[in-house]
């Protein structure tokens, strides 16, 4: 950086961390007062600029700093795809998609001992298709989670369910918000992220498949059946198509906004040819349309202010100063992805929001993964992985209070029933923390960018 472009603070390269200082701590309070929510990030963030702006010493440059953060190209290209990808969960959700797939699941006719797995495929497909783990929480737990303690399954069983089939859409969905995050932190593109990390994905989820049919039978003796769900909402499932031409053209190279672009116009015209959304319902302040940008906004908004809030810590040098610090520690290729590792640990346990953690940390491990030419999708995976891992296991994340709270109002669960009874069943969450951080120490799965590079352990 040059160096009349260089912000100076007062207090020197302290007094530049100060803004950032200020910012996690008033997201590590949120998180531990239950006020997750990305607004209030994004007040937090405000809170930062305003602490930065009274510790600067050029305003001028300071103002060039804000605009600079905000008008990173990274950031346009987010919004844009949480936009696109906003518009597609919305189509997908308001077809009658979630209901279709749940009265699907009903049709597999398997006795109650099987509803714990059938949950957590139910999960996985809604939130591989919509790539939602709050939506997805939002949409099954009143639903199944009545159902299956009908027929005496353990409650925090199927919660724990829920919660590990919907991280692993978000963790794995083309159109998930924190793949689209990780990929651009990594400066890397979506369809080559989800190539790699599928593997990791695939392993995991089914070894918690396996364990919730051992659990299934564990804990229930009975041998009841599964009863139908909502028959009428079948022929949403076609919606399914949306998804597959999706990976398709992402396969093919196509661009992410070019990809989805094409998935919501042709999801607008089957909705609306099958009569799965009325037109009237299409063009209203509530359809899929509107309420895909408008559930978007507040992302979008805490991305406007985080990005502001980084740059200036950027300006300063102290960011560089801080990878300098950790590249002296980080000798080796392992060092610098358990370095990776530990950073996406300790913000997720920190501030509990896993889209929010892979855009504060995915610059700092795409600084360490760069030194020693590791490919930039193993960057991208591990952050990802980790994150929404954590987001699956920390009971202060907002999806995981969501669930908390859907079950509570179910009146299915005992009134002291907490995330005690949940955390030993979050079965997906542990496999993708055990797969990552075994990968990072192991070196198995690790690609450099070029022939040249050899790797070190």
């Amino acid at each position: 950086m040059e160096k009349e472009n260089k912000l100076y603070f007062h207090g020197g390269l302290l007094g530049a961390w100060v803004p950032m200082i200020t910012f996690v701590v008033i997201m590590i309070t949120a998180a531990l007062t239950g006020h997750i929510s990305l607004m209030v990030f994004a007040a937090g963030a405000f809170v930062a600029i305003c602490t930065g702006f009274i510790l600067s010493k050029d305003k001028k440059e300071f103002d060039n700093a804000v605009i600079d953060g905000v008008g990173d190209h990274m950031l346009a290209t987010m919004t844009v795809a949480f936009i696109m990808a906003g518009i597609l969960s919305q189509l997908l959700r308001q077809s009658g998609l979630i209901q279709g797939l749940i009265w699907l699941s009903s049709q597999l006719h398997l006795n109650a001992n099987f509803l714990p797995v059938i949950t957590f495929i139910t999960c996985v497909l809604i939130s591989t298709a919509c790539g939602t783990t709050g939506g997805t929480c939002a949409a099954v737990t009143p639903i199944m989670l009545p159902l299956a303690v009908g027929f005496g399954c353990n409650p925090g069983l199927i919660v724990g369910a829920i919660m590990s089939g919907s991280i692993f859409g978000d963790n794995l969905a083309p159109i998930s918000d924190t793949t689209i995050a990780s990929a651009m932190t990594q400066e890397t593109d979506v369809s080559s992220v989800v190539k790699t990390r599928l593997p990791y994905s695939i392993i995991s989820g089914v070894g918690a498949s396996l364990l919730y049919i051992y659990f299934g039978f564990k804990t229930l003796n009975a041998d009841a059946v599964m009863t139908q769900v909502d028959a009428s909402k079948a022929p949403s499932l076609v919606m399914l198509v949306l998804p597959v031409i999706m990976a398709f053209l992402m396969t093919k190279g196509v661009g992410l906004v070019s990809t989805m672009l094409v998935c919501n116009m042709l999801g607008i015209t089957l909705n609306l040819a099958l009569g799965l959304i009325p037109f009237s319902t299409m063009i209203s302040a509530d359809g899929p349309v509107v309420a895909g940008i408008s559930g978007m906004a507040g992302l979008i908004l805490f991305c406007i202010m985080l990005f502001a809030v980084l740059e200036l810590t950027k300006r300063s040098g102290a960011f560089d100063q801080l990878i300098s610090g950790i590249h002296s520690k980080c000798d080796t290729p392992q060092k610098a992805e358990l370095a990776s590792a530990g950073m996406t640990i300790f913000g997720m346990i920190a501030i509990a929001a896993s889209t929010a953690n892979i855009i504060i940390v995915g610059p700092f491990v795409r600084q360490l993964t760069k030194k020693f030419h590791i490919a930039r999708t193993r960057g991208a995976n591990i952050t990802d992985g980790l994150s929404t891992a954590f987001g699956g296991i920390v009971p202060y994340n907002s999806s995981f209070l969501l669930c908390m709270s859907l079950a509570a109002a179910s009146g299915v669960v005992a009134d002291t029933f907490s995330f005690r009874e949940v955390l030993p069943y979050c079965f997906h969450s542990y496999g993708l923390i055990i797969l990552y951080v075994g990968s990072a120490l192991t070196g198995i799965g690790r690609k450099f960018e070029n022939s040249g590079a050899s790797e070190t352990n």
